[in-house]
């Protein structure tokens, strides 16, 4: 081979080195409670990992003041629209701080400082297959019958900027059925994204979580 065609060589795998390391998704962390992002730690804290690949492995490094074990991993896998989950009991004598690697990639760090919520249990993690629709004007969820009784849903939509969030939506609800088998969401249109939905007991408490992947509009 030539020492052109070397050089030609060599700057083609620089090139792909380049456009695989800009590929990659930096993660991020959501600490969660049942006010959504808080600064203050509620009994049981829902971290997400944003960035993950479905079926690849993720690990939450938490370091809580004064918990047994402290710091800790707690590793989980993506289960689809590049997330992952665990819940996490704060252990309420100082702050707590966790940040997550998923592969080579670290997420900056987020926490919170002790609760000031009495002890409650965890919320459930997002339950069944995740759903995939197209974009629209509703999004229709179904709640599972053998799951406790609700009286209320709310949608949240993933959002990476500034820093990842789920953000409350103000759309219209309604539920159908008896007990109610699907919640249905109304607004002025569902973009591309991911959203979840929650579905609600009387006393506030969350009993059940889906998420949603809205896809483009179909081409006419």
């Amino acid at each position: 081979m030539s020492t052109a065609a070397r050089c030609a060589m060599a700057v083609l795998g620089l090139a792909f080195a380049a456009a695989g390391a800009t590929a990659q998704v930096t993660p991020q962390v959501i600490v969660e409670g049942p006010a959504g992002d808080a600064a203050l730690c509620p009994p049981c804290a829902t971290l997400w990992a944003t960035g993950v690949p479905t079926g690849a492995s993720a690990v939450f490094h938490i370091t809580d003041e004064g918990a047994p074990g402290s710091p800790m991993d707690m590793p989980t896998e993506g289960i689809g629209a590049g997330l992952g989950t665990v819940n996490y009991k704060p252990f309420g004598q100082g702050p707590m701080s966790v940040f997550v690697t998923v592969g080579g990639e670290v997420s900056p760090a987020g926490g919170c400082i002790p609760p000031i919520h009495p002890a409650g249990d965890c919320p459930p993690g997002p339950g069944h297959e995740i759903i995939r629709v197209r974009a629209g004007l509703a999004l229709v969820v179904p709640y599972e019958p053998s799951e406790p009784p609700v009286v209320k849903a709310l949608l949240n939509r993933l959002e990476l900027e500034p820093r990842a969030h789920w953000q409350p939506l103000e759309v219209g609800v309604s539920l159908s059925g008896r007990p109610p088998l699907q919640a249905t969401f109304s607004g002025e249109g569902f973009t591309a994204g991911t959203y979840r939905a929650q579905f609600l007991a009387k006393d506030g408490r969350v009993m059940s979580v889906r998420l949603i992947e809205v896809g483009g509009r179909r081409k006419e």
